[in-house]
């Protein structure tokens, strides 16, 4: 229905959208610089945005170009939990 409403030629926002179809703003390649700097450094990062601002969009992205041997990724999708909670669902991946 939207597709024909805004003829559109596939639907919008697509999960597994190919990462070439992804706009790139200053904000995007910082992002992904910053996302390669913690791949090379072993870091760790908390990403925190509003919603529909591409968080998720372009973490699986990162995460499709990963070596799948060298890197486990995993995703907590509950941000309300509290310290227990969160290495209970870390734990059981």
């Amino acid at each position: 229905m939207i597709e024909a409403y805004f003829n559109l030629k596939k639907p919008p926002f697509p999960k597994d959208i190919d990462p070439a179809d992804i706009f790139a703003s200053e904000c995007t390649r910082e992002l992904k610089q910053r996302l390669e700097y913690l791949k090379q450094h072993r870091g760790m990062m908390l990403l925190t945005g509003g919603p529909g601002t591409g968080k998720t969009l372009h973490l699986r992205s990162f995460v499709a170009r990963l070596n799948k041997n060298l890197y486990k990724c995993f995703y907590l999708p509950l941000s309300t939990v509290n310290i227990m909670d969160f290495y209970r669902q870390l734990c059981s991946i």
